[in-house]
């Protein structure tokens, strides 16, 4: 347990030194919420994008619920209730938080993509085109030589609809790079995948993004656990 003084800062004794990050801790909050209603209210998510989208939100939450418990020693936030090891503690509060971010931008990232995409193309499987053929009585008829056109048109639109990409020449990598270099040519060729896979394609890239943020965060907290060593053996030298 911290031995840290404390301060009165927004209406909480927050540890001494955590005060920005308590700010920062409550801004993720807000948006954390902001993120809930866009995700709530976009018409291009399917339900079970919508769920799943939820879920990291929520996981967002606990983990900023989580890292203001540990910046307070009092008040609506300070919720530990027995072992209090991790109170005042900074790389327990930065764990915290790139938690939360991580899960945030996993949602970012989706909301970006589905804004792109117009709803009609998330909101499942393309009509099947087989009832042309059903209507077998129309070729023996005789009327389908008379209007040959029409026949033409419905096997072009069979052709159109069925004429999708493989996931498995899909370059998760490279993808990623073209979400950040070139948005509209990622989106292009997320289109050119049918409904089912371009929802697995999105998990995919969403997983090598998460993948790539809690690396970055690692190497923050090494950084910052290297600074505060540093700070603490030139302190100690003073002594």
């Amino acid at each position: 347990m911290t031995s840290l003084g404390t301060v009165q800062h927004g209406g909480t004794r927050v540890y001494e030194g955590f005060e920005s990050r308590f700010d920062d801790l409550k801004s993720d909050l807000k948006d954390v919420q902001e993120m809930r209603e866009q995700v709530k209210n976009n018409p291009n998510l399917s339900d079970s994008e919508r769920e799943s989208m939820l879920e990291s939100l929520d996981k967002a939450e606990a983990a900023i619920q989580q890292g203001l418990d540990y910046a307070t020693n009092s008040g609506r936030y300070d919720t530990t209730a027995g072992n209090k090891q991790n109170d005042g503690d900074h790389s327990a509060v930065e764990a915290a938080m790139a938690r939360a971010e991580n899960s945030m931008n996993h949602v970012e990232q989706q909301l970006m993509i589905a804004d792109r995409l117009p709803p009609a193309q998330v909101s499942g499987p393309p009509a099947s085109q087989g009832a042309s053929g059903a209507s077998g009585t129309g070729g023996a008829s005789g009327a389908d030589g008379a209007s040959g056109a029409g026949g033409t048109s419905s096997s072009s639109d069979a052709v159109d609809s069925g004429d999708y990409l493989d996931i498995a020449d899909l370059d998760v990598d490279n993808m990623v790079k073209l979400m950040s270099t070139d948005p509209a040519a990622a989106m292009a060729t997320l289109k050119g995948l049918d409904p089912e896979q371009r929802g697995i394609a999105l998990q995919t890239i969403n997983a090598k993004l998460q993948e790539m943020n809690q690396m970055f965060s690692m190497m923050s907290n090494m950084s910052k656990s290297l600074h505060d060593t540093a700070k603490a053996a030139i302190n100690n030298m003073r002594v």
